[in-house]
């Protein structure tokens, strides 16, 4: 089965070893919406998912 962007993301998030502060900082997005996301319980925009992408070091398709 095909994984989903989003897996995909939370997937690289969580295997850079960054914590959500520091993905934060390099993102410029708010520590709880990043916390949120990875846990599930919001969505993120794709101009979001770009940013914490690059900062993690993933290509998303």
């Amino acid at each position: 089965m095909a994984s989903t962007m989003t897996d995909t993301l939370r997937s690289a998030m969580q295997a850079s070893g960054l914590t959500d502060y520091r993905i934060s900082r390099m993102t410029g997005v708010h520590a709880s919406i990043i916390g949120r996301f990875l846990k599930g319980e919001r969505g993120i925009s794709l101009t979001t998912a770009g940013k914490i992408a690059e900062a993690v070091g993933v290509e998303l398709r």
